[in-house]
């Protein structure tokens, strides 16, 4: 169990549920660095042991909850957020994940451009004055919808609608300086290094080849190379590189002073253009080309221990909200929520009303227990001193009814002549059973508050819930012969009511 000053900063009530792979003893004992503090460990590992419901999966093979934590993600596919078109695997690394297609962002809101295309009209010229026709030329240009930028700002326009995308990257090519100093610098240690290098690559072949053939082939290529070789001891003979512009003095006299005499924020670059643009300097705002759209992608998630899958999107991007394979915890744990929030006085005993809510399609026989009636002890972490309040169930053993999408009046008379509800009988248990209805039940617990004002109220619950799967077996087989399986699972599961006043 996590402690509980560190589950959560909020004060608002909640149900969180807490995976098995979190346990104390892996998170503490399993560490990498076991020299590092184990309180901060805890508050570091505390946002991943408890979750909400909705944020966990559940494992058929396995029948436990699984977190991220204990599952693995691997990429379906990729795919453009804004043409909706499926990337190829193998195209991705090619294209830089980015989309083959004419797919631009705004340089400054990075939203989706859109091609425009604009009519120019220029007079005639002196030989065509007799027809009295105009000359209309078509031109292209990006356009935003949201900050209405245009390329035309940067002198960037298209005859035609097609590659637009590698005719912006090549205009941008030209004009950065830097692509140009890297293709000096690229020629200069060609020059210097490499050109050595083949040609000794080749010297150490021709002695290792004994076929007197090869030898005489890479013989010539050798007294070619020669020929046109610069020694190593005579590379002193080799000009010095000299870059395009000095970077310090570029650093030191433009940034700089235009740094001093910035007045307007607007003329500094914007802090989500410096992360998706890290080559741009921050000072000055410099005229900023619009790059390919970034793919996005969705992944599928399966079980470390068993390899089921867990969750599987849809292959296709049309369809991002819908998935072949998913299965969230939902759909197979019993929810528990917080029915009515009593008044936290400290010493006080109050009464806490919890509903059960069964998401399956069988009825659920559940058990409520806390850490000191379950002998569930940590070491270095007894639950004494991080759960001080006392928890009594009114009835710890009790049944919710299967969920059925329609309902009829002879479900009651199937609840009577149950056999496994035999334990409802009791007047004990009875007692604290609050409210049926369908497939929800109310259920009231007894806490004594035993803390000082303002420490947080959390209760760690232990519900082992059980139920029967359908009987198996052949159609032909007959109901008394074929056998049903039960399934039996269990969870920590931590309400949190509040603070105490």
């Amino acid at each position: 169990m996590t402690n509980p000053s560190s589950i959560s900063n909020t004060s608002e009530p909640f149900v969180n549920f807490q995976c098995s792979c979190t346990t104390p003893t892996k998170v503490y004992y399993n560490t990498p660095n076991p020299s590092f503090p184990r309180e901060a460990l805890n508050l570091m590992q505390s946002q991943l042991l408890t979750q909400p419901l909705s944020d966990l999966n559940y494992c058929q093979e396995c029948n436990a909850i699984k977190c991220n934590r204990c599952t693995t993600e691997q990429i379906s596919f990729y795919y453009c957020p804004q043409c909706q078109f499926d990337v190829p695997s193998a195209a991705v690394s090619g294209e830089k994940i980015r989309c083959p297609r004419n797919c631009l962002e705004c340089p400054v809101c990075s939203n989706f451009l859109s091609i425009i295309e604009e009519v120019e009209t220029q007079l005639v010229t002196e030989v065509d004055e007799s027809n009295g026709k105009a000359n209309i030329n078509l031109y292209n240009y990006l356009y935003c919808e949201i900050c209405r930028w245009d390329s035309r700002e940067l002198n960037l326009t298209f005859d035609k609608v097609t590659h637009v995308s590698s005719v912006v990257e090549k205009t941008q090519q030209k004009t950065q300086i830097d692509n140009v100093e890297f293709k000096n610098l690229e020629s200069y240690f060609d020059l210097k290094y490499m050109i050595p290098y083949h040609l000794n690559t080749h010297a150490s072949l021709a002695s290792i080849i004994p076929h007197p053939d090869f030898q005489v082939d890479l013989n010539d290529l050798l007294v070619e190379g020669k020929r046109n070789y610069v020694p190593t001891t005579k590379s002193k003979e080799l000009e010095g590189y000299e870059s395009l512009e000095v970077a310090c003095k570029l650093m030191e006299d433009k940034l700089v002073d235009k740094m001093e005499n910035l007045n307007v924020s607007y003329e500094a670059t914007p802090f989500h253009q410096q992360i998706k643009r890290t080559e741009k300097k921050m000072y000055p705002n410099q005229p900023v080309y619009p790059q390919r759209q970034v793919l996005k992608c969705r992944k599928e998630r399966s079980c470390r221990t068993c390899s089921t899958v867990l969750v599987r999107p849809h292959t296709k991007a049309a369809y991002l909200d819908k998935f072949k394979i998913k299965l969230p915890a939902l759909t197979f744990v019993p929810h528990i929520f917080i029915s009515q929030l009593p008044d936290l006085q400290p010493g006080k005993k109050v009464r806490v009303a919890l509903k059960i809510l069964n998401p399956l399609f069988y009825k659920v026989y559940l058990q409520l227990s806390s850490p000191c009636a379950s002998n569930w002890l940590v070491p270095d972490l007894p639950p004494s001193k991080d759960y001080p309040h006392e928890i009594q169930f009114l009835s710890p053993k009790f049944f919710v009814d299967s969920f059925k999408e329609a309902w009829d009046d002879d479900d009651d008379d199937e609840l009577k002549n149950d056999d496994l509800s035999s334990d409802e009988d009791d007047s004990e248990s009875a007692k604290g059973i609050l409210d049926r209805y369908y497939n929800t039940t109310t259920i009231g617990i007894d806490v004594t508050i035993n803390g000082e004002p303002g420490s947080k109220v959390i209760l760690p619950i232990l519900m082992s819930y059980t139920f029967r799967l359908p009987k198996e077996g052949t159609d032909e087989q007959s109901t008394e012969t074929k056998k049903s399986r039960k399934v039996t699972c269990h969870a920590w599961v931590y309400v949190r009511l509040g603070e105490i006043n």
